[in-house]
């Protein structure tokens, strides 16, 4: 058993369904629970996610040669991995709308970070899902009450 297994024994999963009226109370659930595992500013684009090589370097230097830039890349590099990864898992990909946003967050790769970057994905999600117009506004609103 490695150490990342030992410390989560079970995993706790905010399932999105892929379905617009569902978008508001997910997104609000997701952001609190990226704020308290530590990677809200990642999705948000406030810390930067270094690219896959800079994280390898990074950890290819020993311990006492580290600064503290190298322990910043290799912070961020792991929590786009956990918000990536959180990503995937709440997405309901049986449905057929759940698949529309599983794919949009499967395919947010890039050369930089080919095992996937959180921030492409949440920026899709938002773009896909969020209201943008009056009219999406209103009838979110009529249906939340």
């Amino acid at each position: 058993m490695s150490d990342k297994d030992k410390g989560e024994k079970s995993i706790k999963v905010i399932y999105f369904s892929g379905k617009s009226a569902g978008w508001r109370v997910w997104n609000r659930k997701f952001m609190a629970r990226a704020n308290r595992i530590g990677y809200k500013k990642i999705l948000e684009g406030k810390s930067t996610i270094p690219s896959q090589t800079e994280y390898e370097t990074a950890e290819a230097k020993d311990t006492k040669d580290r600064t503290n830039d190298d322990k910043m890349t290799s912070d961020n590099y792991r929590l786009n991995e956990k918000a990536y990864e959180d990503l995937l898992l709440s997405i309901d990909g049986e449905t057929k709308t759940g698949k529309v946003a599983f794919n949009l967050v499967d395919n947010a790769v890039t050369t930089a970070n080919p095992e996937g970057d959180s921030k492409i994905a949440w920026d899709r999600l938002i773009n896909k899902y969020a209201p943008k117009t009056a009219p999406s506004y209103i009838q979110l609103k009529n249906y939340l009450f």
